[in-house]
């Protein structure tokens, strides 16, 4: 009985004495180091990369394989480790993994917190980072209030990164003490919860602010602030007699090794 003929044996073509499994070998080596494989429109790692949750088993992700050394996350348990400042009718008190911030009902309210940390530097600009926090305002009207990174609790003097709504007007800044740049930013009802992030990279120096997970603004160029020993800081001043609230909800940091 003759031997029977393995298709993938035979040559690809008459004048082409590549078999036909040496073809299919070498298409397989190339798709696999093609860095464009399955980045299509609908093909599977570009599915993955932009789908807004990619989901996992619990706890399948190893510790060594977080990029950034420093990991913070706050739910304001406790404020002990806080700086809280007031003056006027302003308190400040620790929720249900939420801090609030009141003014009272006096012109000149404030309530205030800032945290330093002990062991390292606060804002530090020599590292990337990644801020979030999600908070909402009891009022457009009649206030002042800051929230971000470095220095900013008198209202007066800033160093850092962060947000500031003014009378229900939201901007980003970026300050060093003496230069102070912002950008506005619209379609955010501040009285509802947003998360509010800043991203910053040092080489080159940029820093993004992103709410709700959608690029706002963003400075490449200018004044960066200078390193402060002052970390996380929330404000909030009425310049009414009315009662102004912000609500904390949540903060989380990441700082690179």
């Amino acid at each position: 009985m003759a031997d029977p003929i393995v298709w993938g044996e035979l040559p690809k073509a008459q004048d082409n004495s590549q078999t036909i499994n040496e073809a299919i070998a070498e298409a397989i080596l190339a798709h696999e180091a093609d860095p464009e494989a399955h980045l299509g429109d609908g093909e599977s790692l570009e599915v993955h990369r932009t789908n807004d949750m990619i989901d996992h088993p619990a706890g399948s992700v190893a510790v060594d394989k977080f990029a950034n050394a420093r990991v913070i996350t706050c739910a304001f348990e406790s404020l002990d480790a806080w700086g809280t400042f007031s003056s006027g009718t302003g308190t400040f008190e620790s929720q249900l993994g939420s801090a609030n911030l009141r003014t009272g009902a006096t012109s000149g309210g404030f309530s205030a917190m800032q945290v330093v940390p002990d062991g390292f530097i606060g804002l530090n600009l020599s590292k990337a980072f990644f801020w979030r926090s999600t908070l909402k305002f009891s009022a457009n009207t009649a206030l002042s209030s800051y929230f971000g990174l470095g220095y900013m609790i008198d209202e007066v003097d800033f160093n850092g990164f962060g947000y500031r709504n003014i009378n229900g007007v939201l901007h980003a800044w970026m300050g060093d003490f003496t230069n102070f740049a912002t950008t506005e930013i619209t379609d955010i009802d501040l009285t509802l919860p947003h998360t509010y992030e800043i991203r910053y990279t040092a080489d080159p120096q940029v820093v993004e602010y992103w709410i709700d997970g959608a690029l706002r603004a963003s400075f490449d160029s200018g004044n960066f602030p200078e390193d402060d020993d002052a970390y996380v800081n929330y404000t909030i001043h009425s310049s009414a007699s009315a009662h102004k609230a912000l609500y904390i909800t949540d903060f989380f940091y990441q700082q690179e090794r």
